[in-house]
């Protein structure tokens, strides 16, 4: 009867003696019911064949992690063995071989696998790949090996940079006219503002000073001091100003220039190259071991060549630092990427005040045109306004003028109907009885002062004379021609 297995580590047989498990005996077991519990069931699919189980000799947990870690490898297990003897570097990646060397087989599991007695095939993928690579000697070693091989060129590309910029840095800084010239206008304008108190009357100041300028502001509290220096520079010596476009190395070293990660790097290249030498010393001449020992050795020699340039390199950087720190009256023991921060921090806020006062520049402009605007409005508005009262006024002064004449001519037009009337309403005039009047004369009415407008003059009247005998007789009609203004 099959029964389900317990995956327990077990011990070899030579490794039993003098232990707790050496001399135990076994003791009797409820088989049925352990049969009865732990047996295997069968599975009967018709038309299916089963799957012959496989061999399991490593713990499952472990042996799925080996089989994740050659998943990814995509070499058959042959073609990973040879690969690690060449030492070939095209193969594998670092993640690779740390996972080779993490779930390499042990001691243990080498004496389960030897004492192994069935066929290859029906062992699990973990154990088939750990019966092909036991072979290799020191197989852990190698690997370790192999992953230093696969570092090195990260490593020295991640050190050789770093000591660049950080010499690069501490040269442009000593040698920055412009830097220089900027720490004198600084030292002016501090010397102006402390004058009387114990910060007065400085020879020189700390260069982290210089981070300080945009915390002091102006009275108003719409400036800062920096803002000012941007100012001042802009009007007096604006090359100054250009001094960011000389520490470009700057901003590199703030960000690389940890000497203390550069010393580590370079410690794991001397204790990598060290282990490389003493293995390849130690390895044994034989068939597999020789091509591994032979590109070693290769590696080694480059790897030394390039350990050989680079201590030097990080000689003169460093002693270029404490000079230029000591240029400066600054503590050579600073840690370069803290004081090289600094300084960039420095340049990008001199960048970032020239920019807002540009602005403010630009805004106070546009406001004086706006005001200006504002003020030819008005301007315009206020003449349109008076030549509207204007015209209005002398609109109103014809209309009353007009009103006026109207008035006159009415009055005037009145007086003569009213004088008319009255002329025609007056008795007869008595003529003398003798005198009879002649024929072609026309009597010329006589008008009374007070009925004469001024300016104004009226036709006689017409009218016709009859004889005495006749106006005796029936009055005769009087004919009134209409009064005419001349």
């Amino acid at each position: 009867m099959k029964m389900k297995l317990f995956n327990w580590n077990k011990i070899p047989d030579r490794k039993v003696a003098q232990t707790v498990w050496n001399g135990l005996k076994l003791v009797p077991v409820e088989v049925g019911v352990l049969e009865d519990l732990f047996q295997q069931p069968a599975t009967k699919q018709l038309g299916l064949t089963t799957k012959p189980t496989k061999a399991s000799i490593l713990d499952n947990k472990r042996a799925s992690n080996v089989a994740i870690v050659l998943s990814q490898i995509k070499l058959t297990d042959d073609e990973v063995k040879d690969a690690i003897l060449r030492l070939d570097r095209s193969v594998f990646t670092v993640e690779s071989v740390r996972g080779l060397a993490k779930y390499a087989p042990t001691s243990d599991e080498i004496e389960l696998l030897k004492a192994y007695q069935g066929e290859r095939s029906a062992l699990g993928r973990a154990e088939q790949f750990f019966l092909v690579v036991m072979t290799i000697p020191d197989l852990v070693v190698k690997l370790g090996c192999f992953e230093f091989v696969l570092r090195f060129p990260q490593l020295v590309s991640g050190v050789r940079p770093c000591i660049a910029s950080l010499e690069a840095a501490s040269s442009q800084l000593r040698t920055s006219a412009n830097f220089i010239a900027l720490l004198q206008v600084v030292l002016s304008l501090g010397n102006f503002i402390n004058a009387g108190t114990m910060r007065g009357a400085a020879c020189g100041f700390k260069l982290d000073s210089l981070n300080k300028l945009a915390e002091t502001r102006s009275t108003n509290g719409k400036s800062t001091l920096l803002r000012y220096l941007v100012y001042y520079l802009e009007n007096h010596n604006p090359d100054v100003l250009a001094f960011p476009d000389e520490l470009l190395a700057v901003a590199d070293a703030a960000r690389q220039a940890n000497l203390v990660q550069i010393n580590a790097d370079l410690d794991e290249v001397r204790t990598g190259v060290k282990k490389a030498v003493d293995h390849a010393a130690a390895l044994i001449l034989n068939a597999e071991d020789g091509l591994f020992k032979s590109r070693l050795a290769e590696f080694v020699k480059e790897a030394t060549g390039v350990l050989a340039e680079l201590e030097p390199a990080l000689d003169r950087a460093r002693a270029s630092y404490c000079s230029m720190m000591e240029f400066f009256a600054e503590d050579p023991q600073t840690p370069p990427e803290e004081f090289m921060a600094g300084v960039n921090s420095f340049a990008q806020a001199i960048t970032a005040a020239r920019a807002q006062n540009k602005h403010d520049a630009e805004e106070e402009e546009r406001r004086k045109k706006r005001v200006e605007a504002l003020r030819v409005a008005a301007s315009k508005e206020e003449i349109g306004s008076a030549r509207a009262v204007i015209s209005t006024l002398s609109f109103q002064s014809r209309i009353r003028a007009t009103m006026r004449k109207r008035l006159r001519e009415s009055m005037l037009v009145q007086a003569a109907k009213a004088q008319a009337q009255a002329q025609v309403q007056a008795p007869t005039q008595t003529l003398s009885p003798v005198l009879s009047p002649s024929p072609t004369q026309t009597p010329t009415p006589v008008l009374s002062p007070s009925l004469s407008p001024p300016l104004l003059q009226f036709p006689s009247l017409v009218c016709t004379a009859p004889t005495l005998a006749a106006t005796q007789q029936s009055p005769t009609p009087v004919h009134v021609t209409a009064l005419q203004p001349v």
